[in-house]
């Protein structure tokens, strides 16, 4: 009892300081990197329009009558120390080659993060709000099994990561950047306001180099450096309880989860991506993406666009790959009918405004890197198959598995949807040849074992009017299946189990009109 009543005491003594702070607001940050500026007009008898800074740190006075004014701090050619008014440092002229420290910094000033946070305070009780949606959003994300996992290419975006930015604020603001990848395969992406960047398994395969990634990951880093999450939370508008909204939406994606859930099985390929894909277009809807602050402002996302822009030339990439980047997500959302995208909203701004505001040119959207690819083929299999299986899109899925055969990271799964996909194209003898060609260079691959390469197998030779050898691929399904199904039938998902009793019927009658096929 004792005990409780003392951590309860000590949580009123935390709260009562973060509200301290906050009502009262921080006095002054000091910079990680000092910033060398000139200025651009003139400020005082020894500060002229020209005169060279170092600042290195922003403080907040009150005058004699009690106004709070914000300075920068910092020392002249000759070591002087002044203090300058915060317009002044804002409009000056900066470095034209800064290293990527500076980008952040220099963002940081320009945008007046480091004035607003010194002028209203750091809204600790905002920003616990914001933190407490971001993880409730990643909690679903977890219970429905939407994080796409790869321990190595994961390690390859945090390295990407640790090139644009060191990873957290260095002001007093909470949060670090970490990187999730969402199974989806609609491009996409999105920073919470607790740092966490979620990028869609589309995103990542719609972009076609490291440097194009690069670039999207730079804007998103931009939303989560200038606080854009904060500015853009409006809290003075009625909201559902928090408990309240994520606990209805969690029920509402429970029936679509179940067959995704307990299907998880590969010869049930289709089941799962459908209910994957109406589950994640939920999740990325605009009211999830409104609740967490990520409804941003035009100006917001063109700031977004220039920061991540001078991340790149500081980087020494060259920029046509943001511009690359807008112009192959623009083809996609083109192509998948995704108008409102193209034209822009209430929140982003139409890609081609952000393409010309940049200052860029349309070109040809041909870069191509087998080492991207290799890198990223396990999500471009994935994207392949939910092309695949549930939009019938044949030849963006075949796009897709062929990006990963170039680049030497084919996997069985490749191999067996191209076999499938080139069934769908087309009836010669060459194609349907070269399908049974890719199905057993597919069994060759190391994979977890397909109930249907026997089905497949016989469809083909099917077509290549064999039907002797049909009739043994079919007899080996039909064994399979009935192999299959007494064991596992206590644990098996009913969508899966009524779905694998079709095949065993459909199997038999196969079977028995074969011959007058």
């Amino acid at each position: 009892m004792i005990t409780q009543v003392k951590r309860l005491y000590l949580l009123l003594i935390i709260a009562f300081l973060l509200k301290l702070s906050d009502s009262k607001g921080q006095n002054s940050i000091a910079f990680k990197k000092p910033i060398d500026i000139v200025l651009s007009k003139n400020y005082n008898r020894d500060l002229k329009s020209g005169s060279r800074l170092i600042i290195y740190g922003i403080e907040k006075k009150r005058d004699q009558n009690g106004y709070v004014e914000i300075y920068y701090y910092g020392n002249d050619s000759l070591g002087v120390k002044h203090s300058v008014k915060s317009s002044y440092i804002e409009d000056a002229i900066y470095p034209t080659n800064p290293t990527i420290e500076e980008v952040w910094e220099i963002g940081l000033i320009k945008e007046k993060v480091y004035h607003n946070l010194l002028s209203y305070g750091y809204q600790y009780d905002l920003r616990s709000e914001l933190n407490q949606e971001a993880v409730s959003y990643l909690n679903i994300l977890n219970e429905k099994e939407l994080i796409f996992n790869d321990s190595y290419l994961e390690d390859y975006l945090y390295k990407l990561l640790n090139k644009i930015h060191v990873g957290y604020l260095a002001d007093n603001r909470p949060g670090n950047l970490s990187i999730k990848i969402l199974k989806d395969a609609t491009p996409n992406a999105m920073t919470l306001s607790n740092g966490c960047i979620i990028v869609s398994t589309g995103l990542l395969s719609c972009m076609r180099t490291e440097s194009e990634l690069i670039s999207v990951l730079a804007h998103e880093v931009a939303h989560f450096v200038n606080d854009h999450h904060v500015l853009s939370y409006a809290k003075e508008i009625e909201r559902q309880k928090r408990a309240e909204f994520w606990g209805t939406l969690a029920t509402s994606l429970a029936i679509a989860t179940d067959a995704y859930l307990a299907s998880n099985n590969k010869n049930y390929t289709f089941g799962i991506l459908s209910s994957s894909a109406a589950i994640a277009a939920t999740l990325v809807s605009e009211t999830v993406v409104e609740r967490m602050g990520i409804k941003y402002s035009h100006e917001q996302e063109f700031n977004a666009d220039f920061l991540a822009k001078n991340a790149l030339n500081a980087l020494g990439i060259d920029d046509y790959s943001f511009a690359s980047a807008l112009q192959l997500l623009e083809k996609n959302f083109y192509m998948n009918g995704q108008y409102t995208a193209l034209i822009g909203g209430k929140t982003h701004p139409s890609i081609n405004d952000r393409i010309f505001r940049l200052g860029f040119l349309y070109k040809s959207d041909t870069l191509r890197n087998d080492k991207y690819d290799a890198k990223i083929s396990l999500v471009n299999t994935f994207n392949a198959a939910w092309l695949f299986y549930t939009k019938s899109d044949f030849l963006s899925a075949l796009k897709l598995v062929n990006r990963n055969i170039l680049a030497n990271a084919g996997s069985a799964d490749d191999f067996l949807i191209k076999s499938r996909i080139i069934r769908r194209l087309s009836d010669t003898q060459e194609s349907n040849l070269e399908a049974l060609e890719l199905l057993n260079k597919s069994k060759q691959l190391p994979s977890d074992k397909l109930l249907t390469y026997d089905k497949d197998e016989a469809l083909i030779h099917l077509r290549l009017n064999d039907k002797t050898k049909a009739k043994e691929c079919f007899n080996r399904y039909r064994i399979t299946l009935s192999n299959e199904l007494p064991d596992s039938k206590q644990s098996l998902n009913s969508h899966y189990l009524s779905y694998m009793q079709k095949e065993l019927s459909w199997t038999n009658d196969m079977l028995s009109k074969i011959d007058s096929l």
